[in-house]
């Protein structure tokens, strides 16, 4: 059987660091990373199953076996995740004072029945449908560089 040459591997390891660069994309409310965490988890299964074929000793094929396993578990319970857990965008709540296309967001994550607190999230209009969203940190917000957006205007 055919091993992985480093050229191969280079490769998969570009597209797996452009992936992971582009999560913070998102496209109206669809988000890159909801492709792209799958993408990597369905070619990390292939890469287990090719190395679990080359493989010719009992340990290394009892090693990979239970790995497999755990795989399997872990999949079923991103797959639930998937189906009952998703984010929920509020209004705007500050603007950029320089640059009218960065907002501030709340956004919460409810899953399994429950809803967490509000998060802050930082919004870069790239387009009229795509941005760019990474997480907010700062605490309080520096009202020196955000206005608050009145609730009048939502």
């Amino acid at each position: 059987m055919k091993r992985f040459t480093i050229k191969y591997w280079l490769i998969l390891f570009g597209l797996f660091a452009i992936g992971l660069i582009l999560t913070p994309l998102e496209y109206d409310s669809i988000k890159f990373k909801t492709f792209i965490y799958p993408t990597i988890w369905i070619a990390m299964a292939f890469l287990g199953i090719k190395l679990y074929r080359q493989q010719n000793s009992a340990i290394a094929s009892i090693f990979l076996s239970i790995g497999g396993i755990i795989y399997l578990l872990m999949t079923c319970w991103f797959a639930l995740g998937f189906l009952l857990c998703a984010w929920t965008r509020t209004l705007p709540l500050y603007s950029s004072r320089i640059d009218s296309s960065v907002t501030i967001v709340c956004r919460h994550y409810e899953c399994y029945g429950t809803d967490s607190d509000c998060e802050l999230f930082k919004e870069q209009r790239l387009s009229h449908h795509l941005k760019w969203v990474t997480k907010f940190n700062e605490n309080p917000v520096d009202t020196t560089v955000w206005q608050k957006i009145p609730l009048e205007s939502k």
